[in-house]
């Protein structure tokens, strides 16, 4: 590996260093209430679907009242017309507020005739109508297949719909049948990961979790290069743990490949170093800590002796034997 010097403060240094040895967790992948109103749970929690314009908004100050007209039933049976209420509030969180006179959605339901309410009662459950969106729905609505469902997810992962590409990773990431996508299906995850990486945005997260349910090892070779050239803040945190998690080795041959000059880059790499505790990892820590830049030498050698003394005290844990009081005494 060849590596460029560079000076630091010795604050600076300091910081890189406790930042090289921390330990970092895998944070929440999506809200739990954008989780649980993906398009797929939506589908089967609603006993009605319909595509419906406005046809008029009425507020009084405490209640708001949406009156809408069914134009195409999707699933179950609706009125020709129904009416939504929720209590009257200026909130991004309300399900109503903004809707428009004219305006067309495609609305999750459940209750019947009068009585019908919104599936979950924010606007993930009304959505504007969009074309491509309408076929995605009526697809999952005449798919009842799991195997079919998880084949459809993966497509929506190329959707020009933001919604359906955010949903699709979503169910992707927490399909109880995940591992019997096939290689091609496989692929295409890879493929979608590998565009989405640069957007750091919920798809990126979701797709990172399913490589590691996958335990696709192929991902490091993306992974490694956009770690040490772009992530920050959460992203940066996830690949730290998800990098290790696939293959260690693989990871370690990467970054011997790729290796940045610059400090900050550098600095990524230590880190990655330090949690990838094996033998090649050891031999590029130890090439680190001779650097003729103080800073590069000090994080190496910091990283080199946590992952030492981490060793040495697995190899001397000795896990205690109980032995029962009921045994007879030995003569």
């Amino acid at each position: 590996m060849n590596f460029t010097n560079r000076s630091m403060t010795s604050s600076t240094r300091a910081r890189l260093v406790s930042a090289c040895l921390s330990i970092l967790s895998l944070p929440c992948l999506a809200t739990a209430q954008d989780t649980r109103s993906t398009l797929t749970l939506l589908v089967d929690d609603s006993s009605v679907i319909v595509q419906a314009r406005v046809l008029q908004v009425q507020t009084d100050g405490i209640t708001r009242r949406v009156t809408f007209k069914t134009r195409q039933v999707l699933k179950g049976t609706s009125p020709a017309t129904f009416e939504l209420r929720e209590p009257f509030q200026r909130s991004c969180g309300s399900a109503l507020f903004g809707t428009l006179v004219g305006t067309s959605y495609v609305t999750f339901l459940t209750g019947e005739g009068s009585n019908l309410r919104l599936t979950v009662t924010t606007a993930r459950a009304l959505m504007p109508l969009a074309p491509k969106t309408l076929r995605h729905i009526r697809t999952l609505v005449s798919t009842k297949n799991s195997q079919r469902r998880l084949a459809l997810a993966v497509a929506g992962l190329a959707s020009t719909s933001t919604r359906i590409r955010q949903d699709s990773a979503a169910t992707l990431a927490r399909a109880k049948l995940l591992t019997q996508l096939n290689r091609s299906e496989r692929w295409q995850c890879l493929q979608a990961l590998g565009k989405n990486l640069r957007g750091e945005d919920r798809v990126t997260l979701d797709l990172l979790q399913v490589v590691r349910r996958l335990k696709m090892k192929e991902a490091v070779d993306l992974l490694v290069p956009h770690y040490l050239t772009e992530p920050t803040g959460t992203l940066r945190n996830v690949l730290l743990e998800t990098i290790p998690e696939l293959d260690k080795s693989r990871a370690v041959r990467r970054l011997e490949q790729s290796m940045p000059s610059d400090i900050q880059g550098l600095k990524r790499g230590i880190t990655l170093l330090s949690l990838c505790d094996d033998t090649a990892a050891h031999r590029c820590l130890d090439q680190l800590s001779t650097h003729r830049n103080q800073v590069v030498a000090a994080m190496a050698q910091a990283a080199r002796l946590e992952t030492t003394a981490t060793q040495t005290n697995r190899a001397s844990f000795k896990k205690p034997i109980f032995r029962s009081i009921l045994q007879p005494k030995r003569r």
